[in-house]
This record gives C-alpha cells, structure tokens and sequence, in this order.
C-alpha cells in the first residue's frame, strides 16, 4: 500500500591523464518518494536533486495512475504527470504536465472500440507548449478479415507556431 524509496547515484572520474575536463560529466543524483497503492488507483510524490557540470537541477514531481477493467468488456487507463523542475545555473522554473488515457470496450466478441487521449502542456524559456492528440477507433475481425476505421486529431501549439490536423482512415488486412 505504501512505499517509501531513496536513491542514490554518482559518476565522477579518477586518475585522468589527457582529457578534456569541461567534457567530462560529473553528476550526483539524490532522489526521494512515496507512493501509494490501493489496487487500481495509485499515486505519489518525488524530489530529485541533480548536481551536475552540465544541467544541475531540482525536481518535484507528482503522479497519478488509474487502471481498471470491467468483465473483460470495458478496459480503462488513466496516467497523470506533473514535474516541476528549478534550472539552477539558469535561475529559472520549468512546468511539465502531460495527461494520457485510453478507455477499449468490446462491443461484440470480435468488434473492439478504442478512445485514446493524450495532452501534454510545458511552460518555461523556450519551452512553451500545448499538444493534444486523440485517436478513436473500432476494429472487427471477420475470419481472416481485419478491418478498422477510425479518427484523429492532432493540435500543436509550440512557442506560437499552431498546427491543427484532422484525419479520417480505414484499413482493411488479411492474415494469412
């Protein structure tokens, strides 16, 4: 039900002769957590400190998991992500969210509908972000016959560059 977790780890370099020293990547990664699990839901927290030449950073990040099936009719799943990260040598934050989900219900005993979702927003320097993609689709087998149709979307919005697309398609296969 619960869990409790530190990690630890470090790289560093000795008895060097003949390197370039600003190449060389020198990290210690300190990570503490919590999670908790109640059988189909489960969630939790987690710090990161990264000291590094490179990026130093410090993490908070905050997940959520929904995983449920109903009488092998209906499958349900549903993640939520939130890290919130402090660049130190730059000063600045960095937000990253991201939302996925699917949701597959067996209409008949060889016709499957599937629902998938996922978002994701970024906020920060450079980095600024909205995207959503969804997808639904139904699918049925007939003997050897395989045919689904579906629709997606697609909408980007990165740094103010907007992309909007909508799709229809079918596809027919044969197993052999």
């Amino acid at each position: 039900k619960l869990e409790v977790y530190y990690r630890m780890s470090t790289q560093g370099y000795k008895n060097l002769s003949n390197a370039e020293f600003q190449a060389l990547n020198y990290f210690t990664q300190t990570s503490v957590g919590s999670r908790l699990d109640f059988g189909f839901i489960n969630g939790g927290a987690e710090y990161t400190d990264y000291k590094s030449t490179i990026i130093p950073y410090r993490m908070v990040r905050y997940f959520i998991g929904i995983q449920k099936s109903y009488h092998e009719k209906i499958a349900l799943t549903l993640n939520g992500n939130v890290q919130d990260y402090y660049m130190i040598n730059e000063d600045i934050n960095q937000k990253y969210s991201d939302v996925t989900g699917k949701i597959a219900y067996t209409i008949f005993n060889q016709t499957r509908i599937n629902f998938d979702l996922m978002y994701r927003n970024q906020k920060g320097r450079g980095i600024d972000l909205d995207l959503l993609t969804a997808k639904s689709e139904i699918t049925s087998v007939i003997r050897q016959l395989s045919l689904t149709a579906g629709v997606e979307l697609y909408r980007r919005n990165y740094i103010g560059q907007k992309i909007n697309f909508k799709g229809v398609y079918i596809q027919l296969i044969r197993r052999f």
